[in-house]
């Protein structure tokens, strides 16, 4: 590894240092015996005055380190290394240490990424969902136009109601609700369909009295017109860049209509949309966690 490393080349350095120190300890002792030996062959001198005493030269830091003894060498040699050595065993702690939390920040990052993987195919199933839903309420029109007349008349009641209580509670601007309305004289409420439902839909306006009167317990429906100028937009197509597509998102944005009405007061100011794509809406929003259950088990 190469903390091991690194203690070998330390190793390899002392050791290097130690043997050159040891070399030159080795030389400057061999100078100092050869000197000796030259004091001890050298004649007397003839009768010259003795000479007063050699005063001893203050040891250098350089020749303090030559006279170190090698029990010394040694224990200084032990201390660097073992200082050495705990340097590059911190070192590698600490680089230990960064590693651990590296590992477990990426572990994370990976763990989050999985998730959000999950989470985006997830929203794809139910987009899929919605728009097979939405494609089959598209279909409905064709598939079966009794049931959907049938139902264009409990769409046109629903949303007549809602909009009569809105706009008596508003002070029964552009038609009242009940009998008020034809007795004060107010314009009829305005319906809409698709262009391609308006035979449907007059059909829905000539039985939508006596649907109302069944469902909210006698009550007598508000004079209504079905306003054939401005019919909501089509279905969407049976095939090309709408096939597959989410239906509700598309008529959220006015391209398409799956079917139903949309009533609305005479001068437009109150709206109540009842088509296919609200109501789908509507109980995408209701079931979601009950079809989020049902699809993915949690």
């Amino acid at each position: 590894m190469q903390v091991e490393r690194q203690i070998d080349q330390m190793v390899r350095f002392i050791r290097q240092e130690a043997e050159e120190k040891a070399a030159e300890i080795a030389v400057a002792a061999e100078e100092v015996s050869e000197r000796g030996e030259t004091a001890l062959k050298a004649p007397p001198a003839p009768s010259a005055p003795a000479a007063p005493p050699l005063e001893k030269k203050k040891k250098t830091p350089h020749s303090t380190l030559f006279s170190l003894s090698a029990q010394e060498f040694n224990i200084e040699k032990l201390t660097m290394v073992d200082a050495a050595t705990t340097s590059l065993r911190r070192e590698y702690e600490r680089r230990e240490a960064s590693a651990a939390v590296s590992g477990k920040v990426a572990a994370s990052k990976a763990v989050a990424a999985a998730r959000l993987t999950v989470l985006r195919a997830q929203d794809g199933a139910l987009a899929a969902a919605v728009s097979a839903a939405g494609a089959r309420a598209a279909g409905l029109a064709g598939e079966d136009p009794a049931a959907y007349e049938a139902l264009l008349v409990d769409l046109a009641a629903q949303a007549v109601h809602a909009l009569a209580g809105q706009a008596a509670a508003g002070g029964g601007g552009g038609g009242g609700g009940g009998g008020t309305a034809s007795k004060s004289g107010a314009p009829p409420l305005r319906l809409r369909v698709r262009a391609q439902d308006l035979a449907a839909g007059r059909a829905a306006l000539a039985a939508l009295p006596a649907r109302y009167a069944a469902l909210y317990g006698g009550a007598v429906a508000p004079p209504v017109s079905l306003d054939e100028s401005d019919p909501l937009p089509p279905g969407p197509p049976a095939g090309g860049d709408a096939a597959g597509a989410d239906t509700t998102t598309a008529a959220a944005r006015g391209r398409f209509c799956a079917g139903g009405v949309v009533a609305s007061s005479a001068d437009g100011r109150i709206s109540v949309p009842n088509t296919l794509d609200a109501r789908l809406a509507i109980a995408c929003e209701q079931t979601l966690p009950a079809v989020r259950a049902a699809l993915f088990d949690v």
